[in-house]
Parts: C-alpha cells; sequence; structure tokens
C-alpha cells in the first residue's frame, strides 16, 4: 500500500508539473514577436488591406446615405 500511494503521489506531481501557461516565462522559450524586421513588409500589406476594406466599407455606407437623402427629398413635396 506504501508503493501505490508513493507512486499516486508522483503521478499527481507529474501531471501537475506538465501543465504549462504559454505566458509563463518557465518554457524556457520566449514568445515570438509579432512585429518583427522580418515581417514588416507582411505587416504593410496587411495594414493597406485592411485600409482598402474600411475606406470602400464607408464609400459605400456614404452612397446608400445619399440614395436615401434622395429619396427623402424626392418623396417630400408628394406628402404636402
Amino acid at each position: 500500500m506504501r508503493i501505490e500511494l508513493v507512486t499516486f503521489h508522483e503521478r499527481q506531481d507529474s501531471a501537475k508539473a506538465q501543465v504549462v501557461d504559454s505566458t509563463s516565462a518557465t518554457t524556457g522559450q520566449a514568445e515570438p514577436e509579432f512585429r518583427t524586421p522580418q515581417n514588416a513588409g507582411y505587416m504593410h500589406i496587411a495594414y493597406i488591406v485592411a485600409a482598402v476594406i474600411y475606406g470602400s466599407y464607408l464609400l459605400i455606407l456614404r452612397r446608400r446615405w445619399s440614395s436615401l437623402r434622395q429619396r427623402q427629398n424626392s418623396a417630400a413635396p408628394s406628402r404636402r
């Protein structure tokens, strides 16, 4: 019974030791940086794509609001 108890505690301790938080520095490996000189070109492209998507979204919204305003203006005299 004593041997089984020691083995049980050893397994419990090893199970706790295997759990490693990804943000802790105990792993011995540093987290890779997101922006490095090697991937600066890719980040530049990603920012340009995001700016184009956002800009086109704003243009679509402006066109919709303009058409809505035109429809409201054209419908306003007929209500009177």
